[in-house]
Protein backbone atom coordinates (compact mmCIF):
# COMPACT_ATOMS: atom_id res chain seq x y z
CA UNK A 1 0.00 0.00 0.00
CA UNK A 2 2.83 2.61 0.36
CA UNK A 3 3.85 2.75 -2.93
CA UNK A 4 0.53 2.65 -3.95
CA UNK A 5 -0.38 5.77 -2.01
CA UNK A 6 2.82 7.74 -2.64
CA UNK A 7 2.40 7.67 -6.06
CA UNK A 8 -1.11 7.93 -5.94
CA UNK A 9 -0.78 11.26 -4.04
CA UNK A 10 2.05 11.79 -6.98
CA UNK A 11 0.12 11.23 -9.96
CA UNK A 12 -2.85 13.83 -8.41
CA UNK A 13 -0.55 16.50 -8.13
CA UNK A 14 1.37 15.65 -11.21
CA UNK A 15 -1.18 13.82 -13.89
CA UNK A 16 1.71 13.45 -16.11
CA UNK A 17 3.36 11.00 -13.43
CA UNK A 18 -0.14 9.23 -13.11
CA UNK A 19 0.34 5.36 -13.86
CA UNK A 20 -2.01 3.38 -14.49
CA UNK A 21 -0.73 -0.06 -13.57
CA UNK A 22 -0.94 1.22 -10.16
CA UNK A 23 -4.48 -0.31 -9.68
CA UNK A 24 -3.25 -4.06 -9.33
CA UNK A 25 -1.03 -2.97 -6.03
CA UNK A 26 -4.45 -2.25 -4.67
CA UNK A 27 -6.20 -4.82 -5.79
CA UNK A 28 -3.43 -7.35 -5.08
CA UNK A 29 -3.71 -5.55 -1.02
CA UNK A 30 -7.65 -6.51 -1.22
CA UNK A 31 -6.79 -10.13 -2.66
CA UNK A 32 -4.54 -10.56 0.32
CA UNK A 33 -7.04 -9.51 2.60
CA UNK A 34 -10.06 -11.51 1.49
CA UNK A 35 -8.07 -14.39 0.93
CA UNK A 36 -6.95 -14.72 4.37
CA UNK A 37 -10.18 -13.66 5.48
CA UNK A 38 -11.53 -16.88 3.79
CA UNK A 39 -8.35 -19.32 5.04
CA UNK A 40 -9.03 -17.71 8.91
CA UNK A 41 -12.54 -19.00 9.17
CA UNK A 42 -12.05 -22.49 6.53
CA UNK A 43 -9.17 -23.54 8.54
CA UNK A 44 -11.57 -23.53 11.64
CA UNK A 45 -13.70 -26.10 9.78
CA UNK A 46 -11.73 -28.18 7.74
CA UNK A 47 -9.02 -30.20 8.22
CA UNK A 48 -6.61 -32.07 5.80
CA UNK A 49 -7.47 -32.22 2.25
CA UNK A 50 -11.18 -31.13 2.81
CA UNK A 51 -9.61 -27.75 3.90
CA UNK A 52 -8.10 -27.22 0.68
CA UNK A 53 -10.81 -28.14 -1.34
CA UNK A 54 -13.43 -26.01 0.64
CA UNK A 55 -11.04 -23.28 0.27
CA UNK A 56 -10.86 -23.65 -4.09
CA UNK A 57 -14.63 -24.25 -3.90
CA UNK A 58 -15.32 -20.66 -2.00
CA UNK A 59 -13.13 -19.13 -3.95
CA UNK A 60 -14.39 -20.18 -7.35
CA UNK A 61 -17.90 -19.34 -5.91
CA UNK A 62 -16.93 -15.14 -5.23
CA UNK A 63 -15.26 -15.44 -8.04
CA UNK A 64 -17.79 -16.20 -10.15
CA UNK A 65 -20.10 -13.46 -8.19
CA UNK A 66 -17.28 -11.00 -8.76
CA UNK A 67 -16.71 -11.68 -12.50
CA UNK A 68 -20.61 -10.89 -13.15
CA UNK A 69 -20.69 -7.96 -10.90
CA UNK A 70 -19.97 -4.38 -12.97
CA UNK A 71 -19.71 -1.02 -11.10
CA UNK A 72 -21.81 1.63 -12.49
CA UNK A 73 -20.08 2.99 -15.08
CA UNK A 74 -21.12 6.34 -15.07
CA UNK A 75 -19.76 7.27 -11.91
CA UNK A 76 -16.31 5.48 -13.01
CA UNK A 77 -14.71 8.77 -12.30
CA UNK A 78 -14.88 8.67 -9.29
CA UNK A 79 -12.08 7.89 -6.75
CA UNK A 80 -14.23 5.42 -5.07
CA UNK A 81 -15.97 4.04 -7.85
CA UNK A 82 -12.68 3.02 -9.11
CA UNK A 83 -11.74 1.39 -5.99
CA UNK A 84 -14.56 -0.52 -5.81
CA UNK A 85 -14.08 -1.79 -9.69
CA UNK A 86 -10.48 -2.81 -8.24
CA UNK A 87 -12.39 -4.95 -5.03
CA UNK A 88 -14.16 -6.94 -7.87
CA UNK A 89 -10.75 -7.43 -9.74
CA UNK A 90 -9.56 -8.87 -6.41
CA UNK A 91 -12.26 -11.20 -5.58
CA UNK A 92 -11.90 -12.55 -9.71
CA UNK A 93 -8.28 -13.23 -8.71
CA UNK A 94 -9.21 -15.37 -5.39
CA UNK A 95 -8.79 -19.02 -7.07
CA UNK A 96 -5.28 -18.15 -8.35
CA UNK A 97 -4.68 -17.26 -4.53
CA UNK A 98 -6.20 -19.96 -3.26
CA UNK A 99 -4.22 -22.77 -5.85
CA UNK A 100 -0.94 -20.98 -4.91
CA UNK A 101 -1.65 -21.49 -1.29
CA UNK A 102 -2.29 -25.33 -2.11
CA UNK A 103 0.82 -25.99 -3.94
CA UNK A 104 2.91 -24.69 -1.63
CA UNK A 105 1.67 -25.71 1.20
CA UNK A 106 1.22 -29.47 -0.11
CA UNK A 107 3.95 -29.61 -2.80
CA UNK A 108 7.32 -28.82 -3.15
CA UNK A 109 6.79 -27.60 -6.87
CA UNK A 110 6.94 -24.14 -6.06
CA UNK A 111 10.35 -24.54 -4.01
CA UNK A 112 12.49 -27.08 -5.52
CA UNK A 113 14.08 -26.62 -9.04
CA UNK A 114 15.45 -30.07 -9.77
CA UNK A 115 17.49 -29.05 -13.53
CA UNK A 116 16.86 -29.65 -16.92
CA UNK A 117 13.43 -31.00 -17.59
CA UNK A 118 12.32 -32.19 -20.93
CA UNK A 119 8.97 -32.97 -19.34
CA UNK A 120 8.64 -29.58 -17.81
CA UNK A 121 9.60 -28.07 -21.41
CA UNK A 122 7.11 -29.61 -23.50
CA UNK A 123 4.33 -29.42 -20.88
CA UNK A 124 5.25 -25.69 -20.34
CA UNK A 125 4.89 -24.83 -24.37
CA UNK A 126 1.68 -27.25 -24.46
CA UNK A 127 0.46 -24.70 -21.67
CA UNK A 128 1.62 -21.84 -23.46
CA UNK A 129 0.03 -23.28 -26.75
CA UNK A 130 -3.38 -23.54 -25.02
CA UNK A 131 -3.68 -20.54 -24.31
CA UNK A 132 -2.95 -18.94 -27.37
CA UNK A 133 -5.43 -21.78 -29.30
CA UNK A 134 -8.21 -20.59 -26.67
CA UNK A 135 -7.46 -16.57 -27.34
CA UNK A 136 -7.91 -17.57 -31.21
CA UNK A 137 -10.54 -19.07 -30.59
CA UNK A 138 -12.81 -16.11 -29.26
CA UNK A 139 -11.06 -13.63 -31.69
CA UNK A 140 -7.73 -13.18 -29.65
CA UNK A 141 -9.76 -12.07 -26.75
CA UNK A 142 -9.05 -9.68 -23.76
CA UNK A 143 -9.16 -10.33 -20.27
CA UNK A 144 -9.66 -6.80 -18.44
CA UNK A 145 -9.17 -7.06 -15.33
CA UNK A 146 -8.72 -3.54 -14.88
CA UNK A 147 -12.22 -2.89 -15.64
CA UNK A 148 -13.44 -6.34 -14.67
CA UNK A 149 -14.62 -7.11 -18.40
CA UNK A 150 -13.72 -10.55 -19.77
CA UNK A 151 -14.28 -11.45 -24.05
CA UNK A 152 -14.58 -15.40 -22.79
CA UNK A 153 -17.02 -17.19 -20.09
CA UNK A 154 -15.65 -17.24 -16.66
CA UNK A 155 -14.40 -21.05 -16.86
CA UNK A 156 -12.35 -20.14 -19.65
CA UNK A 157 -11.43 -16.92 -18.32
CA UNK A 158 -9.78 -18.75 -14.96
CA UNK A 159 -8.70 -21.74 -16.78
CA UNK A 160 -6.60 -19.65 -19.24
CA UNK A 161 -4.61 -17.74 -16.18
CA UNK A 162 -4.14 -20.82 -14.51
CA UNK A 163 -2.76 -22.85 -17.51
CA UNK A 164 -1.05 -19.68 -18.40
CA UNK A 165 0.26 -19.10 -15.21
CA UNK A 166 1.56 -23.01 -14.97
CA UNK A 167 3.49 -22.66 -18.19
CA UNK A 168 5.02 -19.75 -17.59
CA UNK A 169 6.52 -21.22 -14.58
CA UNK A 170 7.58 -24.17 -15.93
CA UNK A 171 9.40 -22.57 -18.89
CA UNK A 172 10.86 -20.12 -16.29
CA UNK A 173 12.64 -22.56 -13.84
CA UNK A 174 13.81 -23.93 -17.18
CA UNK A 175 16.30 -21.10 -17.58
CA UNK A 176 16.41 -19.96 -14.06
CA UNK A 177 18.70 -16.43 -14.46
CA UNK A 178 18.64 -14.20 -17.36
CA UNK A 179 21.02 -11.02 -16.47
CA UNK A 180 18.57 -8.38 -17.29
CA UNK A 181 15.18 -10.51 -16.84
CA UNK A 182 16.52 -11.58 -13.16
CA UNK A 183 17.08 -8.04 -12.21
CA UNK A 184 13.90 -6.31 -13.41
CA UNK A 185 11.68 -9.28 -11.47
CA UNK A 186 14.17 -8.79 -8.22
CA UNK A 187 12.48 -5.20 -8.36
CA UNK A 188 8.92 -5.88 -9.88
CA UNK A 189 7.28 -3.50 -8.16
CA UNK A 190 9.13 -0.58 -9.17
CA UNK A 191 8.97 -1.69 -12.54
CA UNK A 192 5.36 -2.09 -12.67
CA UNK A 193 4.58 1.19 -10.86
CA UNK A 194 6.76 3.27 -13.77
CA UNK A 195 7.44 1.94 -16.77
CA UNK A 196 3.69 3.08 -18.50
CA UNK A 197 5.46 6.70 -17.22
CA UNK A 198 8.80 5.74 -19.39
CA UNK A 199 7.23 4.41 -22.47
CA UNK A 200 4.81 7.41 -22.58
CA UNK A 201 8.24 10.00 -22.24
CA UNK A 202 9.65 7.64 -24.63
CA UNK A 203 6.96 7.62 -27.01
CA UNK A 204 6.64 11.52 -26.91
CA UNK A 205 10.36 12.13 -27.37
CA UNK A 206 10.06 9.49 -30.67
CA UNK A 207 6.97 11.38 -32.23
CA UNK A 208 8.73 15.11 -31.52
CA UNK A 209 11.83 13.89 -33.43
CA UNK A 210 10.58 11.40 -36.02
CA UNK A 211 6.89 12.14 -36.09
CA UNK A 212 3.49 10.00 -35.04
CA UNK A 213 4.00 7.30 -38.09
CA UNK A 214 7.48 5.76 -37.25
CA UNK A 215 8.29 3.01 -38.84
CA UNK A 216 7.70 -0.54 -36.86
CA UNK A 217 11.43 -1.19 -36.76
CA UNK A 218 11.47 1.88 -33.98
CA UNK A 219 10.11 -0.03 -31.48
CA UNK A 220 13.20 -2.15 -30.57
CA UNK A 221 15.62 0.88 -29.72
CA UNK A 222 12.48 2.28 -27.87
CA UNK A 223 12.23 -0.81 -25.68
CA UNK A 224 15.65 -0.91 -24.88
CA UNK A 225 15.91 2.71 -24.16
CA UNK A 226 13.02 1.62 -21.93
CA UNK A 227 14.85 -0.59 -20.19
CA UNK A 228 18.26 1.38 -19.56
CA UNK A 229 15.71 4.35 -18.18
CA UNK A 230 13.78 1.63 -15.72
CA UNK A 231 17.64 0.45 -14.45
CA UNK A 232 18.39 4.08 -13.58
CA UNK A 233 14.71 4.31 -11.76
CA UNK A 234 15.59 1.02 -9.86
Amino acid sequence: MYPYILLLIIGHFCEFLYSAPNWFLFSLFVNNLVGYGILFVIQRLFKGRSMYAALLIVSIILSYIAYNCHIDQSINSLLISKHIGFCESAVVGLPFFMVGYTISNTTDFISVIRGRNIRDIVIGILCIVLVLFISWLYGWADATYYKNLYDVPFTLTLLSGAVGAMGTFLLSRQIVRLPIISYFGRYSIIVLTTHMIIINMVRQCVNIFFGADYPLWYALPMIIAILLAEIVVV
